[in-house]
């Protein structure tokens, strides 16, 4: 939203340094395959065979929060 609107209008945030990450799709991907994150094997398995995972299915949102999570962990244990 912030880089979409270029920080105006409800794109405007004041904190928007304070931001460490954004939920993508390629986020997830390095972290499962540098082992930061795992899944449970019906999961792996729909990614593993390519199987599209649909927008704000409970396992989209929940790939996407553990995600945002792992990250924050990762900076204050890097900070």
């Amino acid at each position: 939203v912030y880089g979409a609107l270029k920080g105006q209008g409800l794109g405007r945030f004041m904190d928007v340094g304070e931001l460490t990450m954004f939920a993508d799709y390629r986020v997830p991907q390095i972290l499962r395959e540098v082992g930061v994150l795992q899944y449970s094997p019906s999961l792996a398995s729909k990614i593993d065979g390519f199987e599209e995972i649909d927008a704000g299915c409970e396992e989209e949102v929940e790939i996407r929060a553990l995600t945002i999570q792992a990250v924050e962990i990762l900076t204050a244990v890097l900070r």
